[in-house]
């Protein structure tokens, strides 16, 4: 019989080599597509992913960043319990039907390479369904489970994508998106076999009479982190559409490409870095000496992480570019240590926003967001007119810069004041 603490690291270790295979899956599948597609179908691509995780983000208002700082304020009381998946389930409703009637309303809309905008909306309340479920599981101690979703909806439909691919000796884009939705309707049918067959949970939850009150009251309490989620997460669709427009879709394929190398390095610091400050700092009252030394301590472990992937990433990097064997991309190399820097930074001010985030200082928070789309949008139609992919990367350094300062600037405030 194998020990408990035995069976505790087989089972992380297990989580955390899943996590691991669908993280390189999906690098390593963005390198095929650079390297199969035309740059201009790579740069639709791009964009499209954008599209749909700016999507996602933006129907989800950022309920789970409430849920999860209640959770953690309260772990003596049941994870589920602290998940508002009913009123939840009737505030997503009504932003679902609002998308599928505007989806179903410009059906015949054919957004660039023939891909009719019904798909994105279906793509978007696929992934945003099957993320949800996601969260409940985690909240529901089935990890394992949420694990298996991610991966169905994340890493299997690439996989065939690939193996379809060796066998047909072609990949297009209207087929990766196929794939993608099946991809997304295979982990539906799972969730709800799951969720319904074994946590037995009940369908009422989906068909009960649905309060336009609950939905607005539910609008209105998430209304600084959705303030927040559209501001962070528009500097990453602003910034593709904006090279798409005055630089063409070659060059933001050349510009997605390392961003790829910057996702990839983000996932990890995410998780090694940030997702452990967080729980520490969630219920702090006030910035004494002791919450400002945990701060610097992890804000030098981003920045030796960053260093340490700047020297590592370098150095691959010029291998992967004789593999994908593409002049555009190879020229554009400079790209990825401007990226690296403006998200080193922009991760630091994310220190910040933490302390902030866990003293429950919710207006500083949307205003701080507000602050820095604006401040990245100016400067990304003053600089990338006249510098393209390389005006982009320094208006994402600068903006970062000052959402970093602005971040620093309201906690030191904080810190004055509880003296």
């Amino acid at each position: 019989m194998i020990p408990s603490k035995s069976k505790r690291l087989l089972h992380k270790g297990s989580i955390a080599g899943l996590r691991a295979f669908m993280l390189g899956s999906k690098f390593l599948f963005t390198i095929f597509l650079a390297k199969e597609l035309t740059l201009r179908d790579f740069g639709l691509w791009i964009l499209l992913v954008g599209i749909v995780s700016y999507g996602v983000f933006v129907v989800g208002g950022e309920i789970y960043t409430i849920s999860l700082r209640r959770y953690f304020q309260n772990e003596q009381k049941s994870k589920l319990k602290l998940y508002p998946f009913g009123k939840k389930i009737q505030y997503f409703i009504y932003i679902y039907i609002v998308l599928l009637i505007a989806g179903f309303l410009l059906s015949n809309f054919e957004y660039y390479y023939n891909i009719s905008l019904i798909y994105i909306v279906i793509i978007i309340i696929l992934e945003h369904i099957t993320t949800e479920f996601q969260r409940f599981s985690l909240y529901s101690n089935h990890q394992i489970i949420s694990n298996i979703n991610l991966l169905l909806k994340s890493s299997l439909w690439m996989l065939v994508s690939f193996f379809y691919y060796l066998i047909s000796g072609q990949i297009t884009l209207d087929l990766i998106i196929n794939f993608w939705i099946l991809g997304c309707l295979l982990d539906l049918i799972f969730c709800i076999y799951f969720y319904m067959g074994v946590i037995k949970l009940k369908w009422k939850l989906f068909f009960r009479l649905i309060s336009l009150r609950i939905a607005i009251t539910s609008f209105i309490h998430i209304r600084p982190f959705l303030i927040l989620a559209i501001s962070i997460k528009s500097s990453q669709i602003f910034d593709r559409l904006i090279i798409q427009h005055y630089s063409g879709t070659k060059n933001l394929a050349v510009y997605g490409y390392y961003l790829n190398y910057i996702n990839g390095a983000q996932s990890i610091c995410d998780a090694i870095i940030l997702g452990l400050f967080l729980p520490l700092v969630v219920g702090i009252k006030i910035i004494d000496d002791k919450a400002i030394k945990l701060m610097n301590k992890f804000i030098v472990y981003i920045y030796s992480f960053w260093i340490i992937y700047v020297i590592v990433g370098g150095v691959t990097i010029t291998f992967i570019n004789k593999y994908v064997a593409n002049d555009s991309y190879s020229s554009g190399y400079k790209i990825f240590f401007l990226l690296c820097a403006a998200q080193c930074i922009f991760n630091v001010g994310c220190i910040y926003q933490y302390m902030l985030y866990g003293m429950k200082k919710d207006r500083e928070l949307a205003t701080g967001g507000l602050i820095f789309i604006g401040s990245f949008l100016f400067l990304l139609y003053l600089l990338v007119p006249f510098y393209g992919v390389y005006g982009a990367s320094t208006a994402l350094i600068i903006s970062s810069s000052l959402f970093m300062l602005n971040r620093r600037k309201q906690l030191l405030f904080y810190r004055v004041s509880s003296d």
